[in-house]
């Protein structure tokens, strides 16, 4: 008898071993109590699709991102490659002259050469108009390339060289997306995955100031830490897309608060949203207002790529 039970303790000690050992995977996880999740020792784990900034996904091949404080403009290509060039964008500290305005704009007009009356008829090569009369152009002068990746110059547009600009204008076109900021900020552009459908709940960007207190109310949710409630809406921009009346905000990544709560079939969970979040093993995540041991309504982890 007492062989029997050491039998039976030895086959239940392997059983357990063969257990935690099938479930080391980057993804294994295992229910402790109804209220707690416990992550496999030696793992670190982050969360899937917590929103770290509200994204635009976008379906054409390229978009520009113009970063004020550095004073440089990048072209970002589906292909991964990026395109970096100096730029100079609009200062108050000149008559007549604007701040560089910030949001996500999309090109409304390219001219090889364009006539600004405004100021003197001068000449502005490679024009790629983005913002109203707010676009990329070079000049005929070779004094503003001093401050090129330096500092603002200009009266409100974003001048680049020569050279850059006839570069920029083969890639670009009507309908590319510009997003322009100072700081970080809380909205992004990324490109949508070929094989990913679009669904019906997701929103295809139109020009229609309609949409206004909808894109305000999710970079409010980002900064009061209630964001995951947007995710079943994706934000879409298509090619060839003007937009004129519509100016889509940035936001500051800075307000984005450290912690959202994760609704999942209508469970809630906390969890820091900080970028390259990691848990430390055996770290404990709560799950309130839940008494369920069912896995399909536990929030997926993952261990972040290596």
């Amino acid at each position: 008898m007492k062989n029997q039970i050491a039998i039976y303790t030895l086959l239940l000690i392997i059983s357990g071993l063969a257990l935690i050992s099938a479930g080391g995977s980057s993804d294994s996880k295992r229910l402790i109590n109804p209220n707690q999740w416990e992550y496999m020792a030696g793992e670190d784990y982050q969360f899937l699709y917590l929103p770290r900034r509200d994204t635009i996904f976008i379906t054409g091949d390229e978009y520009i991102e113009i970063c004020l404080k550095t004073q440089t403009s990048s072209l970002h290509l589906r292909n991964d490659s990026t395109r970096v060039y100096p730029i100079s964008s609009g200062t108050e500290n000149i008559s007549k002259g604007i701040k560089t305005s910030t949001g996500i704009f999309t090109v409304q007009s390219k001219i090889r050469l364009g006539i600004s009356r405004q100021f003197n008829n001068a000449e502005l090569i490679n024009w790629i108009g983005f913002n109203g009369n707010i676009g990329f152009h070079g000049l005929r002068t070779n004094g503003y390339y001093a401050h090129l990746g330096k500092r603002p110059s200009s009266h409100g547009c974003v001048r680049i060289s020569r050279v850059d600009g006839d570069s920029l204008y083969k890639y670009v076109r009507i309908g590319t997306p510009v997003i322009v900021y100072e700081e970080k900020p809380a909205r992004v552009i990324a490109f949508l995955d070929e094989n990913t459908t679009i669904k019906p709940s997701d929103l295809i960007i139109r020009d229609n100031i309609q949409i206004n207190n909808y894109l305000k109310s999710r970079l409010d949710n980002l900064y009061t830490g209630t964001a995951n409630f947007d995710l079943n809406v994706n934000l879409v921009l298509e090619p060839g897309t003007k937009l004129r009346k519509l100016k889509i905000p940035v936001g500051e990544s800075a307000k984005i608060a450290g912690k959202q709560k994760h609704v999942n079939r209508g469970f809630v969970y906390s969890a820091s949203t900080s970028d390259n979040t990691k848990f430390p093993r055996n770290y404990l995540v709560k799950l309130k207002n839940s008494d369920s041991t069912n896995a399909e309504n536990s929030l997926i982890l993952q261990s972040p790529d290596k």
